[in-house]
């Protein structure tokens, strides 16, 4: 099963983290619109625990909710 969390900056910046077992992905993506900004990372978990981490310190904050513009782009 995947798990999918937001983790957003701003407004039009956001890191959406897609896990499945101990794999996933973070892709970049404007939530107002919900288009992709084609910046991925696939890779083992811990290594996109490293990252995560980086993003936090960099002032992103986990959200507790998803809009519906990045339905396509969030497991499903």
């Amino acid at each position: 099963m995947w798990v999918s969390h937001l983790y957003q900056k701003s407004a039009t910046d956001a890191v959406l983290f897609n896990q499945r077992d101990d794999f996933g992905e973070l892709i970049n993506v404007d939530p107002s619109t919900g288009a992709s900004k084609y910046i991925v990372l696939t890779a083992p978990l811990k290594v996109l625990q490293k990252k995560k981490e980086q993003l936090i310190n960099k002032g992103y904050f986990m959200q507790d909710s998803i809009s519906l513009s990045l339905r396509g782009l969030a497991a499903v």
